[in-house]
């Protein structure tokens, strides 16, 4: 967003061509901030992920929109438990960029759910503390982001 005084706020472009960028970025930072949520989190952090994780069985009867904010839900939760408040924020950022890409191909994306699902071994990864797997998850979901925009282009 970009704030004009007297004129209004106005959302900046999406560019398609931020998105090797933006997931160069997301494939360094995610798998690492995962990895730390495993070791960091505290017991109401796991807690509070694991409840996230149950609630992701209805998900696959969700609407877009919908799935949409669940993911950005996952991801915060996840981001918090870094206990990193510079990371958190930089994660933040970057989740929103890509969210932004994500909307803007959100009528032709197929499996949705799929990729929302795929947070449920991620958050029983960070909740059991396996850091390892955490990290693996999490590059396999950025990845498979950043495959399945690049489909559609």
């Amino acid at each position: 967003m970009v704030a004009y005084p007297r004129r209004g706020t106005f959302a900046t472009d999406v560019n398609i061509f931020d998105l090797a960028h933006i997931s160069e970025v997301r494939r360094t930072l995610e798998p690492a901030a995962a990895a730390s949520a495993a070791t960091r989190a505290t017991d109401a952090d796991r807690a509070r992920l694991a409840q996230l994780r149950d609630q992701l069985d209805s998900a696959a009867q969700k609407e877009n929109a919908d799935l949409l904010r669940i993911d950005l839900e996952l991801h915060r939760a996840i981001y918090q438990c870094v206990h990193n408040p510079f990371l958190e924020d930089t994660l933040i950022h970057y989740d929103n960029l890509a969210t932004r890409i994500w909307c803007v191909f959100l009528p032709r994306l197929r499996g949705m759910a799929g990729h929302v699902d795929e947070h449920s071994p991620l958050l029983t990864a960070i909740v059991e503390g396996d850091a390892d797997k955490a990290s693996e998850l999490t590059l396999d979901h950025v990845t498979g982001f950043e495959k399945a925009i690049r489909a559609l282009i």
